[in-house]
Parts: structure tokens; C-alpha cells; sequence
């Protein structure tokens, strides 16, 4: 596994939710790259149950984190899907979605 200079990374994301396994489960498939460079720097995999929310951070404190977030409706009709990058503390940029399931 590579390591991340996340001092220098400009992350931009590609984000799907998917029904899992296990009936009002479902997971969200996210892509980091890295903007600046175009490199592919991981690919997050988050489950969550209907109706609750999950989220991951990635990155280094004091340099760019990054906030993928899901939550899917009780009904699993949609989900929301939310981004966040700080740098240094600072919010950058964020981004929120709501997705069609079904």
C-alpha cells in the first residue's frame, strides 16, 4: 500500500450506493483520487442499515481530511450521500446528493 501525502492531495470522489447482501443493509462504493495527479488513492467501502447514518474519514489532522457520508431512508427509496474536505481545519469544499435507489 502507497502512502498518502495528504499535505498535497486535492481529493475529488465517485460515490454509488447498492443494495447489500442482507435484506435493509446497504453499501456505499466510494473512489478517491486525487484531483491534482489524476492517481486512484483508495476505495472505501461503508455499509449501513436503513434509516442510520455511516461515515468514514480519511486523511491526516493539520493536513486535508476528507468525510464521506450515507444515509439511506427507512424505506430504502434513496439515499443521501454527503462530502466533506478540510484542510488544515478548514472546510474547503462539500458536496451533498440525494440518489434514487428504486
Amino acid at each position: 500500500m502507497m502512502a498518502i501525502d495528504w499535505a498535497a492531495v486535492k481529493p475529488g470522489t465517485q460515490l454509488e450506493v447498492l443494495p447489500a447482501d442482507k435484506p435493509g443493509v446497504y453499501e456505499l462504493r466510494a473512489v478517491v483520487t486525487d484531483l491534482a495527479t489524476g492517481k486512484e488513492l483508495m476505495r472505501p467501502r461503508l455499509l449501513t442499515e436503513a434509516g442510520k447514518e455511516a461515515r468514514i474519514d480519511v486523511g491526516a489532522e493539520g493536513a486535508t481530511m476528507l468525510r464521506i457520508a450515507v444515509t439511506v431512508k427507512a424505506d430504502g427509496s434513496a439515499a443521501t450521500t454527503s462530502t466533506e474536505v478540510r484542510r488544515k481545519g478548514v472546510l474547503e469544499a462539500s458536496q451533498r446528493t440525494e440518489l434514487r435507489l428504486r
